[in-house]
């Protein structure tokens, strides 16, 4: 974001740029928060984290998946996410088996119960796009773009 010559000054006579709204960082953090607590609130009758939810979309996509890979998915690594599938192994959604080919690979696949879930999917999804406040098509477009900002950020060294 270009520094823009902001000569209109506020707190402590600093210029509006320094404003905490701003910050699109800070945008970006509330929004995130905000997002996550209607996840929450849609989750908790599933007895669900949100990082469980995710696992649970991976899983039903992948049918089965690495738990190496699950976590590169979620750009997440290994160690971090193995608490949660610990939890929804517990819960009788997921089931962690050694590959028989490779005993070093934890393989993660949905249970019976777990792909129940798809069940709530739709409905979970639809809710979180009505709270948005946008159409359909800027949704998309929204989502589009912070894809290529979250590409741009990712490069940088």
């Amino acid at each position: 974001m270009a520094i823009v010559n902001d000569s209109r000054k506020h707190g402590h006579g600093l210029p509006e740029r320094f404003a905490l709204d701003q910050q699109l960082c800070f945008v970006l953090y509330e929004t995130t928060n905000a997002l996550q607590r209607v996840y929450r609130r849609l989750l908790k009758s599933h007895r669900l984290t949100y990082l469980q939810y995710l696992v649970i979309l991976v899983l039903l996509r992948e049918g089965s998946c690495s738990l190496k890979n699950l976590a590169d998915k979620l750009s997440l690594d290994s160690p971090s996410l193995t608490p949660v599938v610990k939890r929804l192994e517990k819960n009788g959604l997921v089931n962690r088996t050694r590959n028989p080919d490779d005993e070093r690979t934890l393989v993660i696949e949905l249970t019976d119960l777990g792909r129940s879930l798809l069940d709530a999917i739709p409905d979970i999804q639809t809710t979180i796009s009505n709270c948005w406040g946008l159409p359909p098509a800027q949704i998309s477009r929204f989502r589009e773009m912070l894809g290529v900002v979250k590409d741009s950020l990712m490069a940088q060294p």
